[in-house]
């Protein structure tokens, strides 16, 4: 039986091609679990089943061609190639600026709603997005007395942050939900071939 990220990664790839998505943005296949274990053991941290369980499935989104799917940012392939951007690389970047920050005294931290330890950046987060301003969906590993270990938080540029889920799963098949019940639209820029993105559907177009 399919777990339930297969499932919605199916509904949300059903939904995708249902409205047309051209076959050059569609999620790429997903990983071997020894490229995963080797993610995990490059950042120190060990990942929930269920983000797991979504790398095995589909590995991001293809460069080049990116979909933006959550929240308007693109998945991020897991481990990427030399010249790539990736989880690991994304959450090596923050580590380092937050690292820089602590070396001079300071935190910038913003202001966060939920169980979210306040700080600018944790390196128990896992950015799993990036939606080129430094906005990211992540999982938090190290919750706020009241949190859940694995919860989806968005984290902004400001620093500021707020839970999404309490799970990747739950968000995921939440996600997949609204796209079936028309809280989202596909768009294809006609003018683009490298970006496609799933907008809310009461949002304008850019």
């Amino acid at each position: 039986m399919a777990s339930s990220v297969a499932e919605s990664w199916a509904r949300i790839n059903a939904w995708l091609r249902g409205n047309g998505l051209p076959s050059r943005f569609s999620p790429p296949p997903g990983l071997p679990e020894a490229t995963i274990r080797a993610a995990e053991a490059a950042m120190g941290l060990e990942l929930p089943e269920d983000v797991r369980e979504s790398y095995r499935t589909h590995d991001g989104s293809r460069r080049g061609s990116y979909l933006v799917l959550f929240e308007r940012g693109y998945l991020l392939p897991l481990v990427a190639d030399p010249d790539g951007e990736s989880v690991v690389e994304e959450w090596k970047s923050w580590c380092g600026i937050a690292e820089q920050l602590a070396a001079h005294g300071e935190d910038l931290a913003g202001e966060v709603t939920g169980p979210i330890r306040k700080t600018f950046w944790s390196p128990r987060w896992v950015p799993l997005t990036c939606d080129w301003e430094s906005h990211a969906v992540c999982i938090d590993l190290d919750p706020a007395p009241g949190g859940r270990a694995g919860q989806v938080v968005m984290r902004r540029r400001e620093a500021d942050a707020w839970v999404l889920a309490p799970s990747w799963g739950e968000w995921l098949a939440r996600y997949a939900a609204d796209l079936e019940a028309g809280e989202y639209r596909l768009r294809v820029w006609p003018d683009s071939d490298w970006v496609a993105g799933v907008l809310r559907a009461s949002e304008a177009d850019e």
